[in-house]
């Protein structure tokens, strides 16, 4: 179990590690490949751990600058906690591992825990989801999908651009108060300016209209190879119960299913509102999901 940083020479079996996963681990995959399904060139801040075998990499490790880390196992190391445990402990050996802090950690529950245990990282917040996706026969199967409505009950959806970014700010806002702020985190209008704004520009993002106004936003917020992260899936609670969640989601979907994509996301456990209503659409579970927070 030699952990080893990964180099160019390693870029078509880490993409046959991870590509099969995607459907879980587009987070990853969008920061592990450029736009045009490179590996990445990292700052000397940020690391990426390979284990290889004759097989094949069977795990891998992004620990990134800004102190993010993805942990991503294997099938032979990903079914046995105490195994992966192991497996971790051998990565804290390297110099680098032993010092770097952690803001936050996400991806399979299980091979969060085993990662934090081995690490001794104790997290402040953590939060359980879901991971769901559809792929490409089901969204050929969906009419709605493959033409999607532009109006309903007099609203109307379509693609944002930049010229939307201070409309949809209110609404960036509300999102990330009602889903993703803890207790631990404030709001910080730049930042989420800021985020917004970088998704107009390199993602797919989706809003629905009242009129002149925003009240409902789907859009992507990772981009693998083969599959679509969906997110910041949200329309003002007034506006709720009218269907126009999935108006929008049904649009968004049409776009990446014309691309050939597919589609996944993750929502919290307890949301069985938003879980409902990806199951109408066609999404299924995938996985046990969690992200953890530290200070």
């Amino acid at each position: 179990m030699l952990w080893e940083r990964a180099g160019s020479q390693d870029e078509a079996s880490i993409k046959a590690f991870i590509v099969p996963k995607e459907h879980y681990a587009a987070a990853i995959s969008q920061r592990v490949f450029n736009s045009r399904g490179g590996l990445r060139k990292f700052d000397a801040k940020t690391s990426l751990f390979v284990i290889k075998e004759k097989t094949g990499i069977e795990a891998l490790t992004l620990l990134t600058s800004n102190g993010s880390v993805f942990p991503l196992l294997g099938d032979k190391y990903a079914g046995d906690g105490e195994l992966a445990a192991r497996l971790f402990k051998e990565l804290a050996k390297d110099h680098f591992v032993a010092f770097y802090r952690p803001s936050v950690c996400m991806g399979a529950e299980k091979q969060l825990a085993a990662i934090q245990e081995a690490l001794g990282w104790q997290a402040e917040v953590s939060i359980d989801y879901d991971t769901m996706s559809m792929d490409l026969l089901v969204m050929a199967g969906n009419s709605h999908i493959k033409t999607p409505a532009a109006f309903l009950h007099g609203y109307t959806c379509r693609a944002a651009s930049l010229a939307d970014l201070d409309e949809l700010l209110p609404l960036a806002e509300a999102y990330e108060r009602a889903e993703v702020l803890t207790r631990i985190h404030f709001y910080n209008h730049a930042t989420s300016k800021a985020l917004q704004k970088s998704s107009l520009a390199k993602q797919l993002v989706y809003i629905v209209c009242h009129g002149d106004r925003i009240v409902g936003r789907a859009q992507t917020n990772a981009q693998g190879i083969g599959w679509y992260q969906l997110g910041g899936i949200f329309v003002y609670p007034a506006y709720r119960g009218m269907g126009l969640g999935k108006f929008v989601l049904e649009a968004i979907l049409s776009d990446i299913f014309k691309m050939q994509k597919g589609a996944c996301l993750f929502v919290k456990k307890a949301n069985s509102t938003a879980i409902s209503l990806y199951k109408r659409l066609g999404f299924i579970k995938t996985a046990d999901y969690r992200i953890s927070y530290f200070v």
